[in-house]
């Protein structure tokens, strides 16, 4: 059987678009040789179509072994594809009863890449997990500081920044081959494929806010907006008598009016009672 490293198989992945950080569970020092990897994916359409693509490249050196999804048709035309693959529709059960796995794939919704990634490492599983990592900074950071804990390789799914190119140029800058490095230019073509809506919805109304949902259910029907301010009194305005004040707050006449101004040094009439001490 063909011997595979950890780098060359992160670097046959990287270069077709998947890019993993292997090894295998309970180890996290090296890969054992003469022995494939065993690969779980959390989430098996969209973005990890392309995954599933590669890895008929890299039959020699890994197995997909388990597939886990909520839609059940999605997972039905995975499972026909990889018939020796456990099917789940819960990631912590796969990786709770399914014990030959060594590294997992997460590419399911943004808002879900934390809890199911941190979950495989809390396991002992090396995680590749889709951009964006999280969905808030200190999920990042969670991720960050379990890989450390469990010992686990982990890499967000930038798979260049796991290309032997861009590590070159990393090397040249650190050990100075280029000179000091004062200024970058970046450039980029993406987005190259269609991106939020399409057409903008068309405008309707707003919803009832909640006063005047309660004014139509007591029967009073919503102001005019043709009624000028302040004409639309109420029946205890009209009669007279004084609307009872809320609790909480105080009645126009008794509040508190600001202190007239005094001059400075010109004490009260309290103070200028008070005995004066002499030195």
């Amino acid at each position: 059987m063909k011997t595979t490293s950890r780098r060359s198989f992160v670097s046959a992945i990287s270069t077709t678009g998947a890019g993993l950080l292997l090894l295998p569970a309970g180890s996290a020092l090296g890969y054992r040789a003469n022995e494939k990897i065993d690969v779980a994916f959390v989430g098996v359409q969209g973005v990890a179509r392309g995954y599933f693509g590669r890895m008929k490249r890299l039959a020699e050196q890994a197995n997909v072994t388990a597939l886990c999804d909520v839609d059940s048709a999605s997972l039905a035309k995975r499972k026909a594809e990889h018939p020796q693959a456990g099917t789940f529709r819960d990631y912590r059960e796969m990786l709770t009863e399914q014990k030959n796995i060594d590294a997992v794939v997460v590419s399911t919704p943004d808002h879900t890449h934390y809890p199911a990634s941190i979950f495989a490492m809390q396991q002992g599983k090396a995680v590749t997990t889709e951009k964006p990592m999280a969905h808030t900074v200190w999920e990042a950071r969670q991720l960050g500081l379990a890989a450390t804990h469990y010992g686990v390789a982990t890499q967000m799914d930038n798979e260049h920044h796991a290309a032997e190119a861009l590590r070159l140029q990393v090397e040249w800058i650190q050990a100075g081959a280029i000179g000091e490095v004062r200024e970058v230019h970046i450039y980029t073509n993406r987005p190259v494929w269609p991106q939020g809506m399409d057409k903008r919805p068309d405008p309707s109304p707003p919803a009832a806010g909640r006063r005047e949902r309660d004014r139509r259910r007591r029967g009073r029907g919503a102001p005019s907006d043709a009624t000028p301010r302040g004409a639309a009194r109420s029946s205890a305005a009209r009669s007279g008598r004084r609307r009872p004040r809320r609790a909480g707050l105080p009645d126009a006449r008794h509040r508190l009016r600001r202190p007239e101004p005094r001059s400075v040094g010109t004490p009260n009439r309290r103070a200028s009672r008070a005995p004066v001490r002499s030195g």
